[in-house]
């Protein structure tokens, strides 16, 4: 996480409320990924939208954040068809989305189960409101 205009101190706690909230867990753990390629045991935070060549904070929030372990956190900028699943999981997000809607509006897969992420927390949703969100957002 960049910490540029923010303190250490707000970075570190940034990073310990997204770390609670996903249950000191890897995002991809229990999703179908996660049994092909099992996680690592450190933990990361990976930003769902990239950041760029100069590291704007504007997606610091704990909402724009998912743990991931850093197998994964690898994973996710070295192999295509792992890019791709984080896309459809909500992991990750495409720049250009993100510039038009609003991130608490694209949902997260967790394990099975899809959730919105608001504040720092994360609230459940149904399969079918996630699948009518990310045909929202994405077109169909």
């Amino acid at each position: 996480m960049s910490v540029g205009r923010r303190s250490r101190n707000d970075v570190n706690r940034v990073r310990r409320l997204v770390f609670t909230r996903d249950y000191h867990t890897c995002a991809v753990r229990d999703s179908e990924w996660g049994i092909i390629s099992p996680c690592s045991d450190i933990l990361t935070v990976q930003h769902r939208v990239t950041r760029g060549m100069g590291s704007s904070n504007l997606h610091d929030k704990p909402r724009d954040l998912v743990t991931f372990c850093a197998l994964h956190n690898y994973l996710e900028t070295s192999h295509a068809d792992f890019h791709t699943y984080c896309v459809r999981s909500g992991w990750s997000v495409r720049r250009s989305v993100a510039a038009l809607w609003p991130l608490n509006r694209v949902p997260v897969r967790y394990g099975r189960s899809w959730f919105l992420l608001d504040g720092d927390g994360r609230f459940e949703i149904t399969e079918e409101v996630a699948n009518d969100l990310m045909e929202e957002v994405y077109g169909g």
